[in-house]
């Protein structure tokens, strides 16, 4: 007789004479060819005796086919109680209690290929399946991680840093560090994921057969490797990164001699990290969408917008022109009549044109009129200082940024209105500077705030401006 057998672990190790060592308690599939007659018993002892009931282990029946030339048999091979080996031999017979021992040789030694040697295991199962658990929250780390932290750019964790809760606070300066070598923890996560899943496979296949390995480790990753782990990192990858950043330094030494040389790679190929930035547009969408969220109100929404917009609009856009504008020729007569048309028009300051409406050439602040009796009809020449004026007045281009006439205008030292010139070049003569309108602080704020400021001196309806364009 002569025998084949199929393990569902693959630790078998055949020595030099041919015979199998395999550990204890492998399942075990073996094929005898030969005679094998019909309802055969097989029965696997520790002694070269097939009589001896306490050295028993197996009695198993055989299946053999039609022609009687083959025979199966399934058995599990006992656990070791003493020693690191036992040597078992084959008997087989017509019944359970007629069995030949089988390979004896007329020395009365057995030759090796029909003896199995039972090898007492180096390492428990149980051992193998806390190493593959272990490994599985490795593998879902390190694929959770690979999306929620190179998610967060070095922008994101900086304003965590400066503006999040304690906790996202703490977590971002852990992760700050590391996240800025962007290519060289890319390639430490991914070679640290790949590394423990073919550990993995590898222990599978040690405890099964390779077909169920690759069966149960595909789906084991696929689950709890990869589909769990970047659920929970897509919405908490901060908290996730932040209490396990010691094991993702670790394993970044540890794969650093291959990680290290890629990363550079990538430096050089793909050059720096660019991160998530935002223009003005993209911002104001934000905004929007976060108010959709209910997270803003309209009025905030509005300024902030308005704010972002200042750098892109023009005193041109917001001036009043001159014709519309309250003004006084130089030659006028403070009487009775020029003060109260000055008193019911409600204005703080009033340009002062000679001749001309485009040429200004003072500011009457209408404090200056406190002292004034109208009675003594004097002339607005004479309560003026045109010269002074006329070299100190506040003039801007008509493409002037409202940003930069919110700063002026806000640091007062050259007062709350400014007239825009632009320059003709219409016409045969040569190019001259023209002065077209007038912008006021008072203006630059209705442009921040999207409506009007009204006061007690406004005459007309109130009107603010809609929100609607928003």
């Amino acid at each position: 007789m002569s025998f084949q057998h199929k393990s569902d672990k693959k630790k078998v190790v055949y020595d030099a004479k041919g015979s199998p060592h395999i550990p204890e308690g492998t399942a075990l599939k073996i094929t005898l060819y030969g005679n094998i007659p019909p309802g055969a018993w097989l029965k696997l002892t520790t002694h070269k005796s097939c009589h001896l009931q306490n050295d028993t282990f197996a009695v198993v029946k055989v299946h053999s086919d039609t022609t009687g030339k083959m025979g199966v048999v399934k058995l599990t091979l006992p656990a070791l109680y003493r020693g690191y080996e036992m040597k078992v031999y084959f008997c087989m017979g017509p019944t359970a209690d007629q069995l030949t021992l089988q390979g004896e040789h007329v020395t009365g030694e057995v030759v090796p290929w029909l003896t199995i040697n039972i090898i007492r295991s180096k390492v428990p199962d149980w051992v193998f399946w806390i190493l593959i658990a272990f490994l599985l929250i490795l593998s879902g780390l390190f694929s959770g991680l690979n999306l929620g932290v190179l998610s967060l750019d070095r922008m994101d964790l900086k304003i965590m840093i400066n503006t999040g809760t304690p906790r996202e606070r703490d977590h971002a300066k852990k992760i700050r560090p590391v996240r800025s070598h962007g290519n060289l923890l890319l390639c430490s996560l991914v070679f640290s994921n790949v590394l423990v899943n073919s550990t993995l496979t590898l222990l599978m296949d040690n405890l099964t057969d390779g077909f169920t390995a690759v069966i149960g480790s595909t789906f084991a990753i696929v689950i709890v490797g990869e589909i769990i782990p970047q659920a929970v990192c897509s919405r908490h990858g901060l908290m996730v990164a932040g209490y396990t950043m010691a094991v993702t330094k670790l394993f970044m030494i540890i794969t650093f001699p291959l990680a290290f040389p890629l990363s550079k790679l990538l430096d050089q190929f793909l050059s720096e990290e660019i991160g998530a930035g935002f223009t003005r547009e993209r911002l104001k969408e934000l905004v929007k969408a976060v108010k959709d969220e209910h997270l803003l109100e309209k009025e905030e929404m509005v300024f902030i917008i308005s704010a972002l917009d200042l750098k892109q609009k023009t005193v041109k856009q917001i001036m009043r022109r001159i014709p519309d504008v309250f003004t006084l020729p130089i030659e006028t007569i403070l009487d009775f009549n020029t003060m109260l048309k000055i008193e019911n028009q409600g204005y703080s300051r009033i340009p002062i044109y000679d001749g001309e409406l485009t040429n200004v050439i003072a500011l009457l602040n209408v404090k200056q009129l406190i002292m004034v009796d109208y009675k003594d009809e004097m002339r607005l020449r004479d309560l003026v200082d045109v010269e002074y004026f006329k070299d100190n007045l506040f003039c801007v281009f008509e493409n002037t940024r409202l940003d930069f006439m919110f700063r002026k205008f806000r640091e007062g030292n050259r007062g709350h209105m400014a007239f825009v010139d632009r320059v003709n070049d219409e016409g045969p003569g040569d190019p001259f500077y023209e002065r077209i309108g007038v912008v006021t602080m008072e203006d630059v704020l209705e442009e921040l705030l999207q409506q009007d400021i009204m006061d007690e001196s406004d005459v007309g309806t109130y009107s603010a401006r809609p929100f609607s364009r928003f």
